[in-house]
């Protein structure tokens, strides 16, 4: 029943794409930029659980964002299994979009120094990278940053705090310099 909703949702996805507007200069209109969000964000929200993740639109962009601690192992970019089933299902919802960019932005809490979350921080963005990579999404679409410990959401004074910092964005656009909106 669910393969049945996932390729109902797909079909609806191409005619809902194949139906949007460009205008004379080949610039995405605003209803294709909707559609692509709406196809991106209905993708995203039907692999992405609860207890690992979550996906949200904010302005131009659907961001999943993976819990850290559920996707990876204590202290290392070794994603788990669950993670990487995760990230196996979402690239097969890349795909079936390849108009789409994908940025993938790590981060962590502040225990540590300001090198050492770096450098965690970039090797688990490169390994969502890698999965991705290996699960047929193109290099072209991808980007990649550790930001460590420069953008908490949460209060790193906290265990509780520090747990939602630990966490890897996919920011999928239309097109990169949509992130910058």
């Amino acid at each position: 029943m669910r393969n049945l909703k996932r390729y109902g949702l797909l079909f609806l996805t191409f005619i809902i794409i194949g139906c949007a507007q460009t205008d004379k200069t080949g610039e995405q209109t605003p209803s294709e930029v909707e559609a692509f969000l709406v196809a991106n964000y209905e993708q995203a929200s039907m692999v992405v659980i609860d207890r690992i993740g979550e996906v949200e639109r904010r302005n131009k962009q659907v961001i999943i964002t993976l819990k850290g601690d559920n996707s990876f192992a204590y202290n290392s970019s070794n994603v788990k299994t669950e993670g990487r089933v995760i990230l196996e299902q979402l690239s097969h919802a890349l795909n079936s979009l390849p108009e789409s960019k994908v940025f993938i932005a790590g981060h962590t809490d502040s225990i540590g120094s300001d090198e050492y979350n770096r450098k965690l921080s970039a090797q688990r963005a490169n390994a969502v990278v890698a999965i991705l990579l290996d699960n047929g999404v193109d290099k072209s679409r991808l980007g990649m940053f550790g930001f460590g410990k420069d953008f908490p959401i949460a209060d790193n004074a906290t265990e509780d705090g520090r747990q939602i910092n630990r966490r890897i964005e996919l920011r999928v656009t239309p097109k990169f310099d949509e992130l910058v909106n």
